[in-house]
């Protein structure tokens, strides 16, 4: 019977590579069909990644149940259940929160936050070929690439089903993806992925690397400019061997840019209409930040009101409503102290990499782009592509 059962996890583990790999090269396609299906039809094959997001989890699942054991990372999901179970007791009308709508309630946006937890418990139980994270970024490069010639098409024609934001004046184009929310967070990845690869003295195509810099900014969206401006002053700083000049450069560099920010600031109203106006509207931080420091003071309203010192130590709020999208902030307000305290502890043991300088370096600095732009720890696609990306790409000796 122990042979048996053995026999069967190998046989299993045979075919989870292939299904990795196709499960994410559909979910290009359904993003890319969701996309057409939001801006020229009504809808109906706009949650069609969703459907595919949950026949995943449901391979997932069974092939976490048939290679069970006991891992550390478990520990990690069945503390959130914990603090989530006690915590939903604290809001008010809580069961119909709870379920409210299929892709609203609590417990929807509970599944996508515990979704990493069982893709990288089945990676720990189940072998996988040493090729297959290497094969799944190369989709995602070649995707990108793909996806940067549609950008330029878009950028050059001013084609609709191109925009990052559809039939809007504002300034933006993100190809296939439906969220542009995480597509940012895709070129990060990759452009991460590349420049480590640089720093390695690996072989990497600075044509491709430039290409895939200047469709990323393309994008229109703000965080990829702050990532972009963190990754120059990282290499500059610390990579850089003119560091010691360029230091105090940048330094004097930024304060003039301090004193002269409302110059600045009136230029950029001046050449966008769009930011002139959200500007006029909302203020400096809530054009900035995209009316998340609106939302921001929404849920301090709220948690002064509502909540008593246990729930600032587990949480407790109807997330769709209170939600800010500062992604440590949505973690306390979820789970409160206690969550965010774990969630750290879950990123260092999994995603950072002890003496590996430049690896970590890279990864705070797509950490700090998520918390003023949010949409990454909830999404299902943006944590297993980071998982795959930084926890096994970069360990890998390409051309070695």
């Amino acid at each position: 019977m122990e042979f048996k059962k053995s026999t069967e996890k190998r046989h299993l583990s045979k075919y989870i590579d292939k299904i990795v790999i196709i499960w994410m090269t559909l979910f290009f396609i359904g993003d890319f069909l969701s996309k057409i299906s939001n801006i020229y039809l009504d809808g109906s094959f706009y949650r069609v990644n969703g459907f595919l997001k949950l026949g995943f989890e449901i391979v997932l699942f069974y092939y976490f149940v048939v290679n069970f054991r006991k891992q550390k990372i478990l520990l990690y999901p069945i503390s959130f259940l914990f603090l989530f179970v006690i915590n939903q007791f604290s809001i008010e009308n809580s069961f119909s929160i709870f379920f409210k709508g299929w892709s609203s309630g609590n417990i929807y946006f509970l599944n996508r936050f515990l979704y990493i937890f069982l893709f990288i418990a089945v990676f720990q139980f189940v072998e996988l070929k040493t090729q297959t994270f290497p094969k799944i970024v190369n989709i995602l490069e070649k995707v990108l690439i793909i996806n940067g010639f549609l950008i330029l098409l878009g950028f050059l024609f001013d084609l609709n089903i191109f925009k990052t934001y559809p039939s809007t004046v504002r300034f933006g184009y993100n190809g296939i993806f439906a969220k542009n929310g995480e597509v940012s967070y895709y070129y990060m990845f990759l452009i991460s992925s590349l420049y480590y690869n640089f720093l390695g003295k690996r072989q990497v195509n600075l044509i491709k690397l430039f290409f895939i810099l200047l469709t990323s900014l393309l994008l229109g969206k703000k965080v990829m400019f702050l990532y972009l401006a963190l990754l120059a002053l990282f290499h500059l700083l610390i990579i850089s061997k003119q560091k010691k000049i360029l230091r105090p450069i940048i330094f004097f560099t930024f304060i003039i840019a301090v004193f002269l920010k409302n110059n600045i600031i009136n230029n950029i109203i001046k050449y966008s209409s769009f930011w002139g106006n959200a500007y006029n509207e909302y203020g400096l931080m809530g054009a900035v930040t995209s009316t998340r420091s609106i939302l921001l003071e929404k849920a301090i309203q709220y948690i002064s009101n509502e909540w008593n010192f246990i729930n600032y130590l587990i949480g407790g709020i109807e997330y769709n409503i209170y939600k800010v999208e500062f992604e440590f902030v949505d973690i306390f307000l979820f789970f409160g102290l206690i969550g965010v305290v774990i969630y750290f502890l879950f990123l260092i043991n999994y995603f950072f990499e002890r003496g590996n300088r430049n690896k970590n370096y890279l990864l705070t600095i797509i950490l700090i782009c998520s918390f003023f732009s949010g949409s990454l720890f909830l999404s299902v696609g943006c944590m297993m592509f980071l998982y795959i990306t930084f926890k096994e790409l970069v360990t890998q000796k390409f051309g070695e």
